[in-house]
Order: C-alpha cells, then sequence, then structure tokens
C-alpha cells in the first residue's frame, strides 16, 4: 500500500509490534507498507489520505510473469516522489469529475501507477522479451477494439489478452506503435469522429458528444477545444464557410 498525505501526519507506526518511526510525513509525502508483514497505527493528527493498494500479483504481471521482489523502501521511510504527485493529482482530478473520466484513463492510470511502484522493489533479472513495437496484426486489433467502443468501455487488459501480450509489454509496445498510450489513442479517435459529424450532419452538439463516448455535449466542448483549439461549434461553422 502507497499512503499519499494530503495534509501534515503524525503517528506511531508497529511493524509486528516493533515501534517504527515515521517522521515528516506531510502533504505530496507517502510511505510504503508491504502487506504481507502486520502493520499497526496510532493516528495521533487527523488525517487526509489517499491510500492506493497495489496486489502483488499486479506487479507479477508487470514484471513478465516474474515473481516481484521484495521492497528497497526501509519501513517508516517517507518519499517524495514526483510521478506519484503527477499520478495522484490526475487522479484527484477524476474523482472531480467522474462522468467524464472514461475507464481506459482509469486503468491506464491504475497500470502506471503500479510500474512505478516497481521502482520501489529489487531490480529483477531482465526477462529476454524484447521491448518492440507491435506486430501489424496486434496495434490493427487494438485500434479496432478501441475505435469499436468510443465510450471508453474498454481496458488495458481487455487489449492485452487480445494480442496475446502481458501488459506491461502490450502497453509499452502500443505507445511505441502509436506515440500515444490507449486512452490518448481512444480520445484523437473520439475527436476524429466528432470532427466528421459536425461536418457531415446537422445532429446537435448534445446528441454528438453521445454519438463520441463523451458524457455530455460540456465534455465534448471541453476536449474537443484543448485538443482542435476552438469550440465544435465555432469549428463547424468556420468548416462549412
Amino acid at each position: 500500500m502507497v499512503a499519499y498525505q494530503h495534509q501534515p501526519l503524525r503517528c506511531d507506526v508497529f511493524l509486528e509490534d516493533r515501534h517504527v518511526p515515521v517522521r515528516g510525513a506531510g502533504p505530496a509525502k507517502f510511505t510504503v507498507y508491504d502487506y504481507r508483514r502486520r502493520w499497526n497505527c496510532e493516528i495521533k493528527t487527523g488525517i487526509d489520505a489517499t491510500n492506493f493498494f497495489v496486489p502483488r500479483t499486479t506487479l507479477d504481471a508487470l514484471s513478465e510473469g516474474g515473481r516481484v521482489a521484495d521492497l528497497i523502501v526501509r519501513p517508516g521511510e517517507v518519499l517524495d516522489d514526483p510521478v506519484v504527485r503527477g499520478l495522484a493529482a490526475a487522479l484527484e482530478s477524476a474523482f472531480a469529475a467522474p462522468e467524464r473520466t472514461n475507464p481506459l484513463f482509469l486503468d491506464h492510470l491504475g497500470w502506471a501507477f503500479a510500474a512505478h511502484c516497481a521502482t520501489f522493489l529489487e531490480p529483477q533479472r531482465a526477462t529476454g522479451i524484447a521491448n518492440g513495437k507491435l506486430s501489424v496484426r496486434q496495434e490493427r486489433l487494438a485500434k479496432e477494439m478501441i475505435s469499436a467502443r468510443l465510450n471508453g468501455d474498454i481496458t488495458v487488459t481487455d487489449l492485452a489478452a487480445a494480442c496475446g501480450l502481458s501488459i506491461a509489454h502490450f502497453s509499452r509496445a502500443f505507445r511505441r506503435s502509436t506515440d500515444v498510450p490507449p486512452h490518448r489513442w481512444l480520445m484523437m479517435r473520439r475527436i476524429d469522429r466528432a470532427r466528421h459529424l459536425l461536418q457531415t450532419t446537422q445532429a446537435s452538439l448534445a446528441d454528438i458528444a453521445l454519438e463520441c463516448g463523451f458524457s455530455d455535449q460540456v465534455h465534448l466542448t471541453h476536449a474537443f477545444t484543448r485538443n482542435v483549439g476552438a469550440p465544435p461549434g465555432a469549428w463547424r461553422r468556420g468548416s462549412c464557410d
């Protein structure tokens, strides 16, 4: 478990009944716990934290079928990591607007967090698996699966399984093949579909939003403007002039 703090924290932590000092826990800092061992904690202040639970089976999958090693982080050590800060901030944004967050993005975010947690473990021997691109068949299959579900009702696990790859290998290979992660490629296809409908139909923005997998017109407008540089209504008028 990664315990990410949002405010200063004072606590007494015990590992198998032995006191473990925890000093300096505060906003944007975190501690890591191996749940194969027995922990107890006495909180002495208010607590505002996000706890990330990463199953060891997930870490096994990220090690290309191997078994993960032990933590290199000392018990009670307080860490400050820019990658964890960024991923936690992205998750907070998703919590703030869950209706505008697609499952593929959350899935990708979760695997990214788990993959970074692997850096807190002892290094593993290379597995010999090539870190190249997807084959032409695999890339076509993954793109077709994503395009068929513009509502984002698909996970990285689904895509990796269809391609016959581990999740870690698929994620690396997809990015090397397309220059973007799966959730970003999904957003690009949504925007492409929206452009097509804006140019070729008189459908309302609300209908186009639903057709392209956005939660509502506001979600479409926000994403379209961020990616294209103009709101969809203005872009439609300009493209038809």
